[in-house]
């Protein structure tokens, strides 16, 4: 009865203080905007105004952004602390305390987290209802590729990569570019979900019917992926003196409604088929394939945007980093659908933190 009357009480206060955050968002970036200039001090004057240039204008958003993730997190604490599940669930409570930690914006967010973590650690599973259930993923067979998927994973490939050709010879008449740029799109769409054929729907049927089994491998695993990219981030923009990617650049200027379909549909289930689907059916050794796959995909986002090969390489590395764990769930499962969900779910988060 205890553990439950904290639980409550610390999730009603975290929520408390996110509606705060969510309301007082301008004042306390304000107020914060002297020690972000004292952090940013270490990059170049041009670079320390782009910073804060970037900070002042996104800054509200993303803080509102995170908030309402953080009352998101809080009240699925709530339900669980109201069904008397803590036990069952005490390692996805744990994953929220950590979120709560990296992304909270007050330091009381930070601490109740790291009060709720030790408090968690000290609970003692005992009963059978205290542990979780653990539901196993299912265990697929690894395909291989039929003489139908080499020449569509073939063809594929060549019209995938022929952008970084024709892109430099297409005409500057506006309606020129949007038709050939949709009618590459949507070959290419067409192309990636003939090459799974059947497959595919198969896949996804797998993965809706064990849902809840896939997600409790995903997130934990997205969450230690996201602490890596932010800190390869931060690594990055000191060794490039850049805060972000010409990639990243390009996509912030272009129309909400444009990349948003691409980045959620497109881009998951394209490049899922050819950076890891393909490349998994070629490369047998687990290790050389999430290599080759994190490495390819890293440097798809930087190759020919970037000016110098520094940046090209530096500059892939958090894409990379997602990358890799793509390919890391993919090989596990078997199942296309996981990564191409882990996409979408990136791109989603993504696209919310730049367009919200």
């Amino acid at each position: 009865m205890k553990k439950r009357i904290f639980f409550i009480a610390i999730s009603i206060i975290e929520i408390v203080v996110f509606c705060y955050l969510i309301f007082s968002a301008n004042e306390i970036l304000q107020e914060d905007l002297s020690s972000v200039e004292e952090i940013y001090s270490i990059f170049s004057q041009e670079m320390r105004d782009k910073m804060i240039e970037t900070y002042t204008s996104s800054g509200v958003n993303i803080l509102r952004f995170f908030s309402i993730i953080g009352i998101g997190l809080n009240l699925i604490t709530l339900y669980i602390t109201i069904k008397n599940t803590i036990l069952r669930n005490k390692d996805l409570l744990i994953i929220f305390s950590i979120l709560h930690i990296i992304f909270g914006m007050l330091l009381i967010n930070q601490l109740l987290a790291v009060i709720s973590i030790l408090v968690l650690l000290c609970l003692k599973r005992v009963n059978p209802e205290d542990f979780p259930i653990k539901e196993k993923l299912p265990e697929l067979e690894e395909e291989k590729l039929n003489k139908k998927e080499i020449i569509l994973g073939t063809l594929l490939v060549l019209i995938y990569f022929s952008q970084f050709i024709w892109k430099q010879f297409i005409p500057e008449e506006k309606n020129i570019k949007i038709a050939i740029s949709i009618a590459f799109y949507v070959v290419v769409f067409i192309l990636s979900v003939a090459y799974w054929n059947k497959k595919l729907l198969n896949k996804f049927k797998i993965f809706r019917k064990k849902f809840i089994a896939y997600i409790k491998f995903i997130l934990p695993r997205m969450v230690a992926t996201y602490v890596v990219v932010f800190s390869v981030a931060i690594i990055s923009t000191i060794i490039t003196g850049e805060a972000s990617s010409v990639n990243q650049e390009i996509l912030e200027k272009m129309k909400s409604y444009i990349v948003i379909p691409l980045a959620i549909i497109w881009a998951p289930v394209v490049e899922e088929t050819i950076f890891r689907g393909l490349i998994h059916k070629l490369i047998k050794n687990k290790y050389l394939y999430i290599i080759i796959s994190a490495s390819v995909f890293g440097l798809l986002h930087t190759v020919g945007l970037e000016l110098t090969i520094i940046n090209t390489v530096i500059k892939a590395l958090p894409y990379a980093v997602l990358g890799g764990f793509l390919a890391y769930i993919y090989d596990k499962t078997n199942n296309i659908s996981t990564s191409m969900f882990g996409h979408a779910l990136i791109n989603t988060i993504c696209s919310i933190v730049i367009f919200i």
